[in-house]
């Protein structure tokens, strides 16, 4: 009994310390050793949760559910879009990384240059392009807003994120938006226009405030412009520090293709397109 009870604590000396083939905490001391040090620290994405997976939990067809958390089209991939995937012929071949075709299509649809347009994989893969490009010290978003912006820029480490709460009605603090901009020397300003999830645009004159009365970089997210009839993709011509993104996630149907863009400054539309994928 006593020399089962030495085995038993040898044994438990071994989890503790990591003995042979009985490691401590094996994915412990994975991340101390291979992982960057704040690896514990870093926000965790909590994707949600797809249609497939739902109509399994509660035993309904997935063509009887209507999921809103995540803002898809409830009517679905136009059928010109439809048949267009049918007859592609060549997805064995890796795609123009140049994107050209696309380009020239975004340009007619946008009336901009096409040295002024940047595509990723999703408006998420744009954004996460110019974080990493600006690599900032702090950043401002304006809550409630798409919360992508936060959890992109935790990355970063000691990158500190300002948020500027929205007034009674949901308005931008665009006052509060600038100071704290300029007193923290923020590098970059994240705005939602519609905003998601409250779904309040931005006017014009804010944004032109914003811009000018910013030294760093103001990224607008029109990812829901075509549902507003408003965009201000006329202003990047005269703002350099000024992005509009957007996604055909939304209104065309396809997030399932992760398709988003960028307009910019032709400069910033270069180096955007020289370190993504």
């Amino acid at each position: 009994g006593e020399l089962e009870g030495l085995f038993g604590h040898a044994n438990a000396a071994k989890l503790r310390i990591g003995y042979g083939d009985v490691p401590i905490n094996r994915a412990q001391n994975i991340r101390n050793k291979y992982l960057r040090k704040d690896v514990d620290n870093l926000p965790t994405y909590q994707p949600v949760v797809h249609m497939s997976e739902i109509a399994r939990e509660i035993g309904i067809p997935v063509d009887q559910i209507l999921k809103l958390n995540a803002n898809e089209n409830p009517y679905g991939t136009p059928d010109c879009v439809k048949e267009s995937i049918v007859n592609l012929t060549n997805l064995h071949q890796y795609p123009d990384p140049s994107q050209k075709l696309l380009i020239e299509a975004l340009s007619q649809y946008t009336n901009t240059p096409t040295n002024t347009i940047a595509c990723g994989q999703g408006l998420d893969d744009i954004l996460d392009v110019i974080i990493r490009l600006v690599w900032p010290t702090s950043i401002v978003i304006c809550p409630p807003t798409f919360s992508m912006y936060a959890f992109l820029a935790n990355i970063i480490p000691g990158m500190k994120i300002y948020e500027i709460a929205r007034k009674e009605q949901f308005e931008l603090d665009v006052d509060g938006i600038i100071e704290t901009a300029n007193v923290n020397g923020s590098e970059l300003v994240f705005i939602t226009s519609p905003n998601n999830p409250t779904g309040l645009p931005i006017s014009e004159q804010d944004l032109i405030n914003i811009c000018e009365s910013l030294s760093c970089l103001v990224v607008l997210d029109e990812a829901y412009a075509e549902f507003s009839g408003q965009s201000f993709i006329n202003l990047v011509e005269k703002y350099d520090n000024l992005i509009v993104c957007r996604t055909f996630s939304k209104w065309a149907g396809i997030a399932g293709l992760r398709v988003g863009y960028s307009i910019s400054h032709p400069e910033i539309r270069n180096l955007i397109m020289s370190i993504k994928q």
